[in-house]
């Protein structure tokens, strides 16, 4: 007896699936995914045009099947960089980092996860000297004046310390209406550990999404919102992303989008927290 019910649960377990369960928002800015984008929005009362990139990936460890629900354990790890451009070259300006381990479950058409989750955040060599290229004759002249006084560098940015760690909960449902295939989803999250430690430790949001299956072979538009409510700045913050789908087989490993993407809300990059952002950009996206 005992046997038998050992090798009914090792038949249901699964190591290292191709795909999670869960499927992290489309439109949300910090879900991990490998992308490159082209963005614009204004920065010391200029308008600029910088690089967003991330290179992530939700790796799924074990997935085990009751024949009704599936469960599944997962390794959850990315970045996302920005870039400037210069004379010829991309400077790094800032660099986030984020680690996770996601417990997931999926049922018909309802699925979610709660993860534990650290990210941190750490400046870019390239963000003192985007900061000096936005100075005024007369403030280049007397920080020269000053240098010179002193035989020495001064540096005009100080990295921002940030850093927490998330428990963190979601649950989506899928559903077809008139064609189109629906996602909704709600999330929200406290950080036990925090840096700065005087912000607010929660957030919450949600969103929606829309593919239309039917359209075309090869792709397949798209359009996901998502709007989260970020304690740490107390604001609201909306982002979106319109595009389409590239579609190579029913079973294929990745999913590639391209999209035109907007975010207004706070700057969620460590280094620039709370920084109020209107921003526009066009991007490749590859899950």
């Amino acid at each position: 007896m005992y046997n038998a019910l050992l090798c009914l649960i090792v038949s249901s377990v699964n190591w290292l699936d191709k795909k999670p369960i869960y499927d992290e928002p489309l439109a949300n800015v910090r879900s991990v995914d490998t992308s490159f984008t082209a963005d614009t929005s204004t920065y010391l009362g200029s308008r600029v045009i910088y690089y967003n990139g991330s290179i992530g990936a939700n790796i799924p460890v074990v997935t085990y099947d009751t024949g009704t629900v599936l469960y599944q354990a997962d390794l959850e790890g990315g970045t996302w960089v920005t870039l400037g451009y210069s004379d010829g070259v991309f400077p790094l300006l800032t660099q986030d980092f984020l680690l996770s381990l996601p417990l997931s479950f999926r049922y018909k058409n309802w699925s979610g996860k709660i993860s534990y989750t650290h990210i941190s955040s750490h400046l870019g060599d390239g963000f003192e000297g985007m900061i000096e290229d936005h100075l005024s004759e007369a403030q280049r002249a007397k920080l020269w004046k000053q240098e010179s006084i002193l035989n020495a560098n001064i540096t005009l940015v100080e990295p921002f310390n940030y850093s927490r760690d998330v428990i963190n909960t979601a649950l989506s449902y899928e559903f077809d209406l008139r064609g189109l295939e629906f996602r909704t989803y709600g999330q929200f999250g406290y950080a036990n550990r925090m840096y700065p430690d005087t912000l607010n430790r929660w957030f919450v949001g949600g969103g929606l999404e829309a593919k239309y299956p039917g359209f075309n072979n090869t792709w397949e538009p798209y359009a996901a919102e998502d709007t989260t409510w970020n304690g740490d700045v107390d604001y609201w913050d909306v982002s979106g992303q319109l595009g389409f789908i590239l579609l190579s087989s029913a079973d294929q490993l990745f999913e590639c989008r391209v999209a035109m993407t907007g975010y207004r809300g706070s700057d969620r990059r460590g280094q620039l927290l709370g920084r109020r952002l209107d921003q526009l950009g066009i991007g490749f996206f590859i899950r």
